[in-house]
């Protein structure tokens, strides 16, 4: 009799060890074993590139940026109408060195496909009235080629647990689960094997690659949402020949910027002027970035 009621006590702990595992696993990929959640992606009239997830039934259009902090960003409009729990106010600085003070909130869920993701960290996004310029969609609201309003943003924060692949070229993204499952990607025509291995480093602003230049090492931050890519106003916008590991990069062209003091640790941002010709793969845990011509 003691034997058996061991034999349930131990069978109960381990199925709350289970769950408690599971609800872990799921929480990223809560209803099937899927290798790869394939994200459909459209670009603004800059290029930018956006998807749509689904919070309390509404859908939301959030661009894909690499350059931004935060899990995610959501227009004050749409945070008001949705369940959400208040954590702190907090202040930010943005490219041009502008310090910003916004709310953080958390939120229950968000769908995205066909999966849930749970206890999502999101800001209340906030634009400056008028914008210096149209490189970057943080400085003024953004819209989609019909004229309505995008709603936010999906920061680097977020794509951290998810092993993302950008094929932006091919209006493509994917969230994976991790370098062991690569191989499922061949179906969707991938054979990530051959792509160039390169180390990348994590700042408070997103990815730092370092790039190989005429004129030295150049530390580049990958950022989806600027439309070009730039380099600090006091350096040489000249840099070729470019590589990235042993992988040649053709024809990028440097804008100089004036950058903050929170950039002053790179030379400049790879945009979408790069991803547009360029598959990338990060891995956030083992810090390595898979490039190659997309």
């Amino acid at each position: 009799m003691i034997k058996n009621k061991w034999k349930q006590i131990t069978l109960i702990v381990a199925v709350i060890a289970l769950t408690i595992t599971a609800a872990s696993y799921f929480k990223f990929f809560p209803f099937e074993r899927i290798h790869y959640l394939a994200i459909p992606v459209e670009f603004n009239e800059q290029h930018i590139p956006y998807t749509h997830v689904e919070i309390e039934g509404k859908t939301c259009s959030l661009i894909l940026d690499l350059g931004s902090v935060s899990e995610c960003w959501l227009r004050k409009e749409l945070l008001d109408q949705i369940s959400k729990v208040f954590i702190e106010n907090v202040k930010w600085m943005d490219v041009r060195g502008h310090v910003h003070e916004t709310k953080e909130y958390l939120i229950p869920k968000m769908k995205v496909q066909t999966s849930w993701i749970k206890d999502i960290i999101i800001r209340e996004e906030s634009y400056m009235e008028e914008s210096p310029d149209s490189l970057w969609n943080i400085s003024e609201q953004p819209y989609d080629k019909n004229g309505k309003k995008l709603d936010g943003r999906i920061g680097w924060q977020f794509l951290t647990s998810f092993y993302p692949l950008f094929d932006l070229g091919n209006g493509r993204f994917y969230l994976t689960r991790g370098p062991k499952f690569l191989n499922k990607l061949l179906k969707e025509g991938y054979h990530l094997s051959s792509l160039t291995s390169v180390p990348f480093d994590i700042i408070s602003a997103g990815c730092v690659v370092t790039l190989n230049t005429c004129l030295g090492k150049k530390r580049f931050l990958l950022d989806t949402g600027s439309s070009r890519s730039l380099i600090h106003r006091d350096q040489s916008s000249q840099l070729s020949p470019i590589s990235i590991g042993n992988l040649q990069l053709q024809n990028i062209e440097f804008l100089h910027f004036d950058f903050g003091e929170k950039f002053e640790d790179i030379d400049g941002i790879l945009g979408m002027d790069f991803f547009s010709k360029h598959l990338i793969y990060l891995d956030f845990k083992g810090r390595q970035a898979l490039i190659g011509p997309s």
